[in-house]
């Protein structure tokens, strides 16, 4: 967990924290982590966005318009 990053994600997931050296997906519900699943099958980028108020990234594939699932601050630079 230690090494993981706070993701707002897509794929009828609220949010969770993405552990890309374990390839583990920590799913949290309000401040408890709720279940852990397999990173496969999710889709990450180099690109994906950062909240400039909270650092979590944000997943390329999330729908307009961006929020993050954090803080609840709106991101600039959304998906075309």
């Amino acid at each position: 967990m230690e090494e993981a990053v706070p993701y707002t994600l897509a794929r009828g997931y609220e949010r969770g924290f993405v552990n890309f050296e374990e390839e583990i997906v920590f799913l949290v519900a309000g401040d408890t982590i709720a279940s852990t699943i397999p990173l496969e099958g999710f889709d990450f980028s180099e690109d994906d966005l950062e909240c400039e108020n909270c650092g979590a990234r944000i997943q390329c594939s999330c729908r307009k318009p961006v929020k993050c699932r954090f803080c609840g601050e709106r991101v600039q630079g959304g998906i075309p």
